[in-house]
């Protein structure tokens, strides 16, 4: 097991500007045991092929839920 195995992050954010963001970094967090966290979305489903990703339910937008 290499050091950046040992390493663990977390990637967590919505399924917008920030997911394209971080997938900008891919080349840095490829290396360590790492896990993304975003919104299931249809733009977001075949990102599984390629990424470590779990998904949590998005809410709809504009919409505080109760």
């Amino acid at each position: 097991m290499s050091a950046y195995e040992k390493q663990k992050i977390i990637l967590i954010c919505s399924d917008g500007g920030l997911l394209d963001q971080i997938l900008e970094f891919e080349k840095m967090y490829l290396r360590y045991s790492y896990l993304s966290v975003t919104e299931e979305s249809p733009a977001t489903i075949p990102l599984k092929e390629k990424y470590n990703i779990r998904y949590l339910k998005g809410r709809a937008k504009g919409k505080i839920e109760t």
